[in-house]
């Protein structure tokens, strides 16, 4: 008979293929100042006998803010197989620092490595800085549009010709934010990442997201995805969905 070993801290995902864009804009924490938090979240998923499953998922991050500084390190690993064969194998790492300029703008460095195997995609590099205007930022409510031109370094899958490429691109986004209740949470971002040379190889990302505080450390979260590439590498379809659900605890730290 089968066996079945249930994800431990964060629910299973139900989704189409993996996918190789990140959204940063969920990354973000609303810290008070002279603040760090520490997270982490793991899956598990695994079953024999008609059909062997094996999946597994690791994600850690930390934030620190010290007044007008802001930076967060985040990163994820995620591989699932079933009867032997790989169906997502990816991993990315992200590091972010902001500082207020004014009020309402902030200025962006930011960092990025990540591979997807399933894309065909090696090893991707990202590197840029940028502004963010926050036209709204309560506790309760948020709005903010940024721009950010950054550098993509690519390389493909040898199956798929081991191709190098290195472009500019314009990321520009709005994201928005409302307190639903008391520990509930509603959120949506869309980003727009065209190629700055060849308008027309642009990148999009739109997320809808909802989360619930069940403890002041353990938070449930229900998130779709929609992700789309005018051009994919071969084999790859250009528009993708996922939808995911789990849990995620946080620790502050002293």
């Amino acid at each position: 008979m089968p066996f079945r070993l249930l994800p431990i801290l964060c629910a299973a995902a139900v989704a189409s293929s993996a996918v190789a864009q990140v959204n940063t804009e969920r990354m973000r924490k609303r810290l008070a100042d002279d603040a760090a938090a520490l997270s982490f979240d793991a899956s598990a998923a695994l079953a024999a006998g008609n059909t062997d499953y094996l999946q597994v998922g690791l994600g850690g991050r930390f934030d620190v803010r010290r007044g007008p500084h802001i930076a967060f390190l985040v990163g994820r690993y995620d591989l699932a197989e079933t009867d032997e064969e790989e169906y997502v194998n990816q991993s990315f790492a992200h590091l972010r620092y902001n500082r207020y300029l004014l009020p309402a703008l902030v200025g962006e460095v930011f960092t990025q490595v990540q591979q997807n195997r399933q894309e065909g995609l090696e090893t991707r590099l990202l590197g840029g800085a940028g502004v963010r205007f926050e036209v709204v930022n309560t506790d309760s409510i948020g709005l903010a549009i940024g721009l950010t031109p950054m550098l993509e370094y690519e390389v493909l899958d040898e199956a798929l010709g081991g191709q190098q490429d290195v472009v500019g691109r314009l990321s520009t986004y709005l994201s928005g934010r409302i307190a639903v209740s008391t520990g509930a949470s509603l959120s949506t971002v869309t980003y727009i990442q065209p190629r700055v040379d060849r308008p027309e190889d642009a990148r999009l990302l739109s997320q809808l997201a909802v989360e619930v505080a069940l403890t002041r450390a353990v938070h449930l979260r229900v998130r779709a995805d929609l992700r789309v590439d005018s051009r994919p590498p071969p084999g790859v379809e250009e528009v993708d969905f996922r939808i995911e659900n789990g849990l995620v605890v946080v620790l502050p730290v002293p």
